[in-house]
């Protein structure tokens, strides 16, 4: 990423979604609603497995998924959460 901020995996996977329902892509993915409702919010992180079948789907870079990810973990580390 090109920019001085680095986009949160919440916002990434939003981005990704588009128009598309929580509910289509849990049931295209296997990913349940709740866990994608919870990524989408930033108060949760996927497992490894679930990373990649959402990096698969959305056509996202599993390496930025990663990095934004561990992006987020530092900030709310640093936030005391």
């Amino acid at each position: 990423m090109s920019g001085t901020e680095q986009r949160s995996f919440a916002q990434l996977i939003r981005d990704a979604r588009g128009t598309r329902s929580k509910y289509a892509i849990a049931k295209a993915t296997g990913v349940s609603h709740g866990n994608l409702f919870g990524m989408e919010r930033g108060v949760r992180f996927p497992a490894e497995s679930t990373l990649k079948a959402l990096c698969d789907f959305y056509g996202l870079d599993f390496d930025d998924a990663a990095v934004a990810i561990a992006h987020d973990k530092l900030r709310r580390a640093d936030r005391g959460r």
